[in-house]
Formats: C-alpha cells, sequence, structure tokens
C-alpha cells in the first residue's frame, strides 16, 4: 500500500516534470478563429477611396483607411503588398507580417492565394501563426485550408 507521503512525493515529480520548459515548436499554426474572422472582415472591406488631407496624419489610420485599397487589375505582388500593409495599419495584435503570394497552391481559375505570416502580441510565448487566404475575381477574401 502506497502511503500518503509517497502519492504527495510522486505528484510533485510529475508537476516539476510538467513545468519544465519543452523545446518549443518552431512550425507555424494557425491564428486563432476569432482573429481570423477579424482580418477576413478586414480583407472584405474596400477602403474609403477619396484622397485625404496631407495636414490629417491621423486619418491614416482611421476607419477611413480600413479595408483593402480599390484596384481594378491589380498583380500579385502589389495586391500581396496591399494585403500586407492593410493588416499591419489595422491590426495591432499582429507583428512581423509577411504576406507571400502562393503560386504552388491548387487554385481555381481567376482566384489568387496568399499566405499571411506574424506574430501575434496577445500570447507572448507565440511564435509565428500563419493564415492561407484566397482572393476571388470579385475581391473576395476567404479563408483556405491548409491541408
Amino acid at each position: 500500500m502506497t502511503t500518503l507521503l509517497e502519492k504527495l512525493s510522486h505528484s510533485e515529480k510529475s508537476r516539476n516534470r510538467a513545468d519544465r520548459p519543452t523545446v518549443p515548436n518552431d512550425l507555424p499554426t494557425k491564428f486563432p478563429r476569432g482573429l481570423t474572422a477579424e482580418l477576413l472582415s478586414l480583407l472584405n472591406t474596400i477602403q474609403y477611396s477619396n484622397p485625404l488631407p496631407d495636414n490629417c496624419h491621423e486619418l491614416r489610420t482611421s476607419l477611413l483607411t480600413y479595408g483593402l485599397p480599390t484596384v481594378n487589375e491589380r498583380d500579385i505582388e502589389s495586391m500581396a503588398t496591399a494585403i500586407a500593409e492593410t493588416i499591419r495599419r489595422h491590426e495591432p495584435r499582429l507583428h512581423h507580417v509577411e504576406v507571400f503570394s502562393d503560386t504552388d497552391a491548387d487554385s481555381p481559375a481567376g482566384t489568387q492565394c496568399f499566405l499571411v505570416q506574424a506574430e501575434t502580441t496577445t500570447n507572448p510565448r507565440a511564435h509565428t501563426q500563419i493564415l492561407a487566404i484566397t482572393a476571388d475575381r470579385q475581391r473576395q477574401v476567404k479563408e483556405q485550408d491548409l491541408e
């Protein structure tokens, strides 16, 4: 029969084992669902298109610049740049934002695929997280499955 002291000492050892730092997994993970939904909302919004006054710098990060700029035809690299700048400007929970065009993805004709890679500021232990998105001809941005 195990004594109470032995049970406590074994549970203490297992607790100490659980508290040990583990080797961090450097593989990117997906963004949390709430953040993903907010990013998709941001990217599916069309930005106010009239020029802003030069002397009002506060307007550059206001709701007037919320969303992607309107452009009829856009090459993949300039679209990736616009996505990255929009996220940097309006999503303070993300830093080190990079957007890459995903030319390897199997996507329907007229659809562009992008990978959004960033680190969240809300989780100090967080590492790089990613979001795969597609943008079609109607500028509808959707999450793409990473599988």
